[in-house]
């Protein structure tokens, strides 16, 4: 558990970070916040005055956690072969470009073999998870109709190395540099810059039963 002082420290670069983009209004509000949350006193209400921003170092745990906790359920509802990814991120581009890479990446994967003839099985496939703050995505996914060495293989030949293991009780780390919370504060999207959510394909049926009914005829 990090205490209020390196809180306070890093949410006071977050703010001069967000100072220098010219955001005064996102600063004030992770200022605020940050002046009620040490100020406030055990057992005492909790204060009006939250940013409820994902680059606050208060509110942004709060906010990642009830989304990994939404998210957990959500995946764990799919099915019962579930399986934690950790995917490094790459070194070029900002954290919502690489994030929104690593989104069109995994989908365009799932779907291209979706298609191939004989792996009509990854259509159920689905991604749920956020990034962490040690520059890697975890990312839990369903795979049901899938092994795990088929996962893996299939991940590790066009993402680089991953590691896969047991869902467990892993979360994502919230800590992030300056440069990257005041990103995620000027943004104002929430958790949104930080979340991979990959749903699987629908399988329609065609039902021609419909048609086999005569045609209505107007006089």
């Amino acid at each position: 558990m990090i205490g209020h002082a390196l809180k306070r420290a890093a949410q006071l670069e977050v703010v001069a970070a967000l100072a220098l983009l010219g955001d005064d209004v996102m600063a004030r509000r992770l200022s605020w916040c940050m002046e009620a949350r040490v100020g406030r006193r055990h057992g005492a209400p909790w204060p009006h005055r939250l940013c409820r921003s994902a680059g606050c170092s208060w509110c942004g745990r709060s906010l990642v956690m009830r989304w990994w906790r939404g998210l957990k359920q959500w995946i764990m509802e799919m099915g019962e072969q579930i399986t934690l990814v950790e995917i490094p991120l790459g070194q070029d581009g900002d954290l919502r470009t690489q994030v929104r890479r690593l989104r069109r990446r995994l989908r365009d994967l799932r779907d291209r073999h979706a298609r191939c003839s004989g792996f009509h099985r990854w259509r159920s496939v689905a991604f749920a998870g956020l990034v962490s703050a040690n520059n890697r995505a975890l990312i839990m996914v369903s795979h049901k109709d899938i092994t795990r060495r088929e996962l893996h293989a299939l991940l590790e030949q066009h993402l680089g190395p991953v590691s896969l293991s047991d869902l467990g009780e892993a979360t994502p780390s919230t800590m992030f540099p300056a440069s990257v919370a005041s990103s995620i504060a000027h943004a104002r999207r929430g958790v949104e810059p930080l979340r991979v959510i990959i749903l699987p394909q629908r399988l329609f049926t065609h039902d021609t039963s419909r048609y086999l009914d005569p045609l209505p005829v107007v006089f």
